[in-house]
């Protein structure tokens, strides 16, 4: 039976095909994969697949609960503490989806308006929409730009990538840093497409930047580039961790990530830090795009 809500979608997929706007899901093949953000090809690494076959026997499928309830298992909190030690940051915290990790830091950390770089993800963009205040952005990787916004704005967080999915390039980071720093924001980020890929061992961006563990910066970043896996994490003081941890409604009333996805990226984690030459031969061939 038609209703006015599904009329209304109806009217709205006529519109999207017209304008050539429809998406489509195919399941994927063996073919070369150009799309793909498996930077490193350690999702069927063997070591990674062992570490999550032994959790999955050990913990069963899913983790049984949010963090908070019966979610957290020690593959979890090992898992935090490696991140913080590879980025250099004082701690961590992980979650179901590098989406809800930037959802949850972004509102945590809004405290009013949020500035963004107009390339970065929707997920960063989404979450300063949500976070109520005012979230306005800047011309992508734009210095001036970004320093008259500041003095005009004056927000409380800014937010960008480290390396843009969007065309490939790296954020001014020590600069974006020294302006966000003068004007008394904060800066996220978002290490998506940099943790294992860039850097000494892969530590990121940050790190690359010489900006490791400074109390002006928190990453954010998902498990499911590099690493070959799937989650979230947010990565910087302790504080924030203590914020987000007791009243972060992403954390709070997710359910825990599965512990031998967990655990698979953990080795995945592990193998990146040792992989320059994977590295290497992976920025010689984004050098020929």
């Amino acid at each position: 039976m038609s209703t006015p809500v599904w009329d209304r979608l109806s009217r709205k997929a006529d519109l999207r095909a017209k304008a050539g706007l429809t998406r489509t899901a195919a399941p994927r093949t063996d073919a070369v994969d150009l799309a793909g953000n498996d930077y490193l090809g350690l999702s069927r690494h063997p070591a990674v697949l062992a570490a999550a076959a032994e959790a999955l026997a050990e913990y069963g499928l899913g983790a049984g609960g949010s963090r908070l309830v019966r979610g957290t298992t020690g593959v979890h909190e090992a898992f935090e503490a490696d991140f913080a030690r590879h980025t250099g940051t004082e701690t961590a915290i992980l979650y179901s989806s590098g989406y809800l990790a930037n959802l949850g830091a972004v509102a945590a950390l809004a405290g009013g308006p949020v500035l963004l770089d107009a390339h970065a993800h929707a997920s960063l963009h989404d979450a300063a929409r949500l976070a109520g205040g005012r979230a306005e952005t800047f011309a992508h990787n734009d210095l001036d730009d970004l320093e008259q916004r500041l003095r005009t704005l004056k927000p409380a967080l800014v937010a960008v990538e480290s390396v843009y999915s969007v065309l490939g390039d790296a954020a001014p980071l020590r600069d974006l840093h020294a302006l966000t720093s003068a004007h008394g924001a904060l800066l996220l980020v978002d290490e998506a497409h940099a943790i294992g890929t860039v850097g000494d061992h892969g530590a990121g961006g940050v790190a690359a930047a010489g900006l490791a563990g400074d109390p002006g910066i928190v990453v954010t970043a998902t498990l499911s580039k590099a690493l070959g896996a799937a989650g979230g994490v947010v990565a910087g003081p302790i504080v924030l961790r203590r914020h987000l941890h007791d009243t972060g409604r992403t954390f709070i009333y997710d359910t825990a990530p599965p512990p031998a996805v967990v655990a698979g990226a953990a080795a995945a984690l592990a193998v990146a830090r040792e992989s320059d030459g994977a590295r290497t031969e992976l920025a010689r061939r984004a050098a020929l795009a």
